[in-house]
């Protein structure tokens, strides 16, 4: 879901986010609109899925690094203590019947997600 909240990289309209979609990335669907994740204004959907899976923060890696870098600079220091999503591209995988069974942060590879989705399948055969 587009968002403004992390270095406002996302300020266009809704049209615009559609339109850079469809350009840089071939996207032929519709996107959805751009919401708030984080904080008071959250989307009701964000608000769940934080409280079911808990920020329990990043591995090891060099976006790490970066990412980390960038709070320190940006953001005061209780930013990296709460379970908000702390930046672009944190991803959930929920199961057939709607359960939150993991959280991936921006620095997990898509090697690491697409290992939890096969054991998610294989577990529901």
């Amino acid at each position: 879901m587009p968002c403004n909240q992390f270095g406002e990289q996302e300020p266009g309209t809704n049209n615009d986010v559609q339109e850079f979609c469809r350009i840089n990335y071939g996207v032929t669907f519709p996107v959805m609109a751009k919401a708030e994740v984080r904080g008071d204004n959250a989307e009701p959907l964000f608000k769940f899925l934080i409280s079911e899976q808990k920020f329990k923060g990043f591995k090891p890696s060099e976006m790490t690094d970066v990412l980390v870098n960038h709070f320190k600079k940006n953001f005061p220091p209780s930013y990296m203590e709460d379970d908000e999503i702390k930046w672009n591209f944190t991803k959930f995988l929920i199961d057939a019947k709607g359960n939150v069974v993991a959280r991936f942060e921006p620095v997990d590879t898509p090697q690491e997600i697409e290992s939890a989705i096969v054991e998610l399948l294989n577990q529901n055969k």
